[in-house]
């Protein structure tokens, strides 16, 4: 029995709609083919998020309700774009993605 992979991806304002929907509908077609995947879009706050054009982006909960995950997808942004609002509880200081491998021990860090 093959094991299903849980595909985070961590969205806020700001982010470029493409790193998401894109990779989102390769692995929906994977889906089609093979199976094993599944799809969370979460937020710092758990509320819908602005995309870089426009378009209001509906997310399932916040990322600290997010209970596992064996893969995070983290979308990229403008460099006009405003500084991403991490939930209270989080250090300023700490870039966001050792803030998100904080919510996710187990998560690597890629140098991407």
């Amino acid at each position: 029995m093959r094991h299903n992979r849980h595909i985070v991806f961590i969205v806020f304002d700001g982010m470029k709609m493409l790193d998401v929907t894109g990779p989102a509908e390769v692995f929906a077609e994977a889906n089609t083919l093979v199976g094993g995947y599944t799809l969370s879009f979460v937020s710092p706050n758990g509320r819908p998020v602005t995309t870089s054009i426009g378009v209001q982006f509906s997310v399932s909960g916040a990322v600290s309700a997010t209970q596992e995950a064996d893969t995070l997808i983290l979308p990229g942004v403008t460099a006009s774009s405003q500084t991403l609002s991490l939930p209270a509880s989080s250090t300023p200081s700490v870039s966001f993605p050792r803030w998100c491998a904080g919510w996710w021990p187990s998560a690597r860090d890629h140098p991407y």
